[in-house]
């Protein structure tokens, strides 16, 4: 009996392994593809602006950061995003004008990325979209509208654009190659364990003593 569960999970196994890698491979090649662009800004406070003591102005502090990064989300700047691209439109949302811009925000600040550099005053603000011209757009639009509205009454800051967004011709999502590589290793790793169990069950099977002959 055990050598014959031996053998029908082998066999399982090997039959699971291909089919488990074409589910994967038709699965991602079926999902939509996300690409990302990102504009790298340099955020620098103004003279006129009181520096936290103990801070020196050339070092950035890390409340400054989270404040920028707080304003690039904000529905100051998204809402300023979304009437200049017409994003409700765009995204065909429809629904009473206020709900709807509610809702494009929404999405907009879902897909909105908004990173601080490590011990730097550089900021990547950066898309998700399944259209990369969108996605360079998008990105370059809110820093653009960020900038306008800090370099302003009251903030005075010093906002320099060090990269501009560019669309890609590659998606980031989803990882092809992972995706497709993992899958492969379980498959062969199920594959390689159903061969072990078929040949235990042969092996098993060889080694079995054969039954006594009755007595006369």
């Amino acid at each position: 009996m055990k050598k014959q569960v031996f053998l029908i999970f082998g066999i399982v196994l090997i039959a699971f392994a291909p089919l488990l890698l074409l589910t994967v491979a038709a699965v991602t090649f079926s999902l939509p593809r996300i690409y990302y662009a990102n504009t790298r800004i340099l955020v620098e406070r103004g003279q006129s602006e009181a520096q936290p003591r103990g801070v020196r102005p050339d070092i950035p502090h890390p409340i400054f950061q989270m404040d920028q990064v707080e304003i690039l989300g904000s529905r100051k700047i998204g809402y300023r995003v979304l009437e200049k691209e017409q994003l409700v439109t765009k995204w065909a949302i429809s629904g009473p004008e206020s709900a709807a811009k509610e809702q494009a925000f929404q999405v907009f600040r879902g897909r909105l990325n908004v990173q601080p550099a490590r011990n730097s005053r550089i900021i990547e603000v950066g898309f998700y979209s399944t259209d990369p011209v969108e996605s360079a757009d998008l990105a370059n639009a809110t820093t653009a509208l960020y900038r306008e509205t800090v370099t302003g009454e009251p903030h005075r800051y010093r906002v320099s654009i060090i990269d501009l967004a560019r669309p890609r011709t590659a998606p980031c999502k989803p990882n092809v190659p992972v995706y497709l590589g993992f899958a492969l290793v379980v498959a062969v790793t199920l594959a390689l364990g159903g061969i072990v169990l078929i040949v235990l069950g042969r092996s098993s099977q060889k080694t079995s003593k054969p039954p006594p002959l009755p007595r006369v």
